[in-house]
């Protein structure tokens, strides 16, 4: 009997004992968090409840939240949120969560708020975490947070909800825990000491019965265990293959990019092309012109070569005559003639110059651009008038007899 004393006062003890933390539990708190962190967490809820990324929460999208996120845990309307506001930005947001109550809640009574909503696997890692009321933004929006306080996922999700709920909406009239809980809690135990007192001589039944219980719970904490390394190595799987992704969608990019530089050097290869024969074109031309030039030229000069040819010969014909003779004594014809004769020489000399440059000139644009200007040679054609024709320039006669007996 006085075991079973023992048992009920240890019963009683144990659940005193759960508001305050559960014992063998280390301490890890963080530090309060700033008010940056908050903005942050507020952040993170806006891009949550935010379905169209506009950077505002509509009417409608809270409404979705409410209907399909929070459930019927307690009943909101969409005011309750936006207090006339059609549309939240972040700002307003953030200055609703300022003035919420749950904000300035201890530990305890986030303690107390995770015993009212059944959340009883929490209460070890709220305690040890010393989560507070600011700490329910973060909860409510980080996964890996929330995974360092919660070991259940089933409890872990619905931890998540509820702060989410207190965040966007306060705390609701049942969340005051009055002291009738306390007494519930006074009553229970005394009937489960009552309950100990009957079920004294299946003692040893229930005690087998609980170490089954603890080696089935012992297996789930382990499939738990598995569990969660199974998300990681999904999420680390998840990631690789993004990475993946990512590196084949660089090299489609860089494909596409090569593919579109090949087609560049293509045109430009053929405006290459396109210019030298422009180019090709141009210089030929050039090169007509300059030979009809250089022709027009050649052409000049032997019909100025045979006028002057035509004036020698007259004086000759005049100096076979006696009168001739005379006539020639004090003409300044024979002198213009030579003259003459002596321009059009210095005229071929001329263009024979211009001919020998000109086809030094054409034959480096054609070793140079690597293609004939004309089928013809130009040292070919130049010769043709580079010099003057074989026939004497000047007819030079020896005076005749007759003219020396008359001086």
């Amino acid at each position: 009997m006085s075991g079973l004393v023992l048992l009920a006062v240890a019963a009683i003890v144990a659940a005193a004992a759960i508001p305050g933390g559960v014992v063998g539990i280390s301490s890890h708190a963080h530090s309060a968090p700033s008010m940056n962190d908050e903005k942050e967490w507020i952040k993170r809820i806006l891009v949550h409840l935010d379905d169209d990324h506009d950077g505002k929460i509509s009417l409608t999208e809270t409404e979705d939240a409410i209907s399909n996120e929070l459930g019927s845990h307690v009943k909101h309307n969409v005011d309750d949120f936006h207090k006339g506001d059609a549309e939240l930005v972040e700002d307003e947001l953030f200055e609703n969560w300022k003035t919420n109550p749950v904000r300035n809640w201890a530990g305890k009574d986030v303690l107390e708020w995770a015993k009212k909503m059944n959340l009883s696997s929490c209460l070890p890692g709220l305690l040890s975490g010393s989560i507070v009321g600011k700490d329910l933004a973060h909860l409510a929006t980080s996964e890996h947070f929330i995974k360092n306080v919660c070991p259940i996922v089933a409890d872990r999700k619905r931890l998540q909800l509820r702060s989410l709920d207190l965040v966007m909406f306060g705390p609701s009239p049942a969340d005051s825990f009055p002291m009738i809980m306390s007494v519930i809690a006074a009553v229970a135990v005394g009937i489960a000491v009552v309950v100990l007192f009957i079920s004294h001589k299946k003692n040893k039944e229930l005690m087998t019965e609980l170490g089954r219980v603890s080696m089935d719970q012992g297996a789930i904490s382990d499939l738990e265990r598995k569990l969660e390394d199974y998300e990681v190595a999904l999420t680390e799987t998840t990631s690789k293959a993004q990475e993946l992704e990512t590196q084949n969608s660089i090299k489609d990019q860089a494909v596409n990019e090569l593919d579109d530089l090949r087609e560049e050097l293509e045109f430009l290869k053929k405006q290459q092309v396109n210019a030298r024969l422009r180019l090709k074109e141009i210089l030929r031309a050039a090169y007509v012109q300059e030979t009809e030039l250089l022709n027009l030229a050649k052409s000049l000069t032997q019909d100025r070569k045979l006028k002057a040819q035509k004036e020698v010969d007259k004086l000759d014909s005049q100096r076979r005559s006696i009168l001739g003779v005379v006539r020639l004594t004090n003409s300044v014809k024979a002198s213009e003639c030579e003259g003459e004769m002596h321009t059009v020489l210095e005229m071929y000399r001329l263009i024979g110059t211009i001919a020998h440059e000109r086809t030094d000139r054409w034959q480096h644009l054609q070793k140079l651009l690597d293609f004939r200007v004309s089928s013809r040679s130009p040292s070919a054609k130049a010769a043709s008038t580079s010099q003057p024709t074989s026939t004497s320039p000047i007819t030079r006669r020896k005076p005749s007899r007759r003219k020396k007996v008359m001086a």
